[in-house]
């Protein structure tokens, strides 16, 4: 007889009860009845099998296994899921649910680094999500494990995070306070220029000299390395 244990099913790698690994692609609803469907693919010796669908509540039983019940299907949390694989997965249309494993990692998504073509747009991704990354940054270390970000970019975050840090505490200086007060706190420039004080005009101004600047010094810093950072 099986129990059925409503819970959240995550993009990633699970165990059956009877040790097959697979890799869950997405949830998604059932047309007709409006139910939970789970997308996965069994994984198999290093390759994944063919798509096949699950109804959430058949994946979320509970199964019983030497007169104990145990969850049909087991969450691998500590499974590496490979840049190979998502690319894999996006080139055919598909995109898992953002995945969670504890309170700290709530609506944390994954984020690309250095897919900019500009140093501009590479000066404004930076500044721009300074706040979303710091905490990003400082989850992982705190977890010791990649949450939004994938392994393999996880030093691009970790070196962009401290060229910015580096310029804005010296060459840019001036900036300090905007850093600080409007990109960590993740402000909008109405809130911020109410909070300081001053227009929106004039926050403006001060964000387009600030994305330039440090524009400017992600070029000089490619110059120097020898080695281009845009796509």
């Amino acid at each position: 007889m099986t129990v059925i244990k409503e819970k959240r099913v995550y993009a990633g790698y699970y165990q059956r009860y009877d040790g097959q690994i697979i890799y869950v692609v997405m949830v998604i609803k059932d047309a007709d009845t409006g139910a939970d469907m789970v997308i996965f693919q069994p994984f198999h010796l290093g390759a994944l099998g063919e798509y096949e669908v699950m109804s959430k509540r058949s994946f979320c039983e509970l199964v019983t296994v030497n007169e104990e019940d145990v969850p049909k299907f087991k969450r691998r949390t500590q499974h590496p899921i490979q840049p190979s694989m998502e690319a894999y997965q996006r080139e055919h249309g598909l995109r898992g649910p953002i995945r969670h494993s504890s309170a700290d990692e709530k609506d944390v998504e994954i984020r690309h680094y250095r897919r900019c073509h500009s140093y501009l747009a590479y000066s404004k991704d930076i500044i721009s999500h300074y706040g979303e990354d710091i905490r990003k940054y400082e989850l992982c270390v705190r977890t010791k494990k990649y949450v939004g970000v994938l392994p393999d970019e996880f030093q691009f975050l970790k070196e962009d995070l401290k060229f910015l840090q580096d310029c804005t505490n010296t060459v840019l200086k001036e900036y300090k306070t905007l850093l600080e007060d409007k990109f960590y706190r993740q402000l909008s420039v109405r809130k911020y220029a109410e909070m300081a004080g001053i227009s929106r005009g004039s926050v403006d101004y001060m964000q387009k000299k600030y994305f330039l600047a440090f524009a400017e010094q992600l070029r000089i810093r490619d110059e120097a390395d020898q080695k281009c950072r845009l796509i």
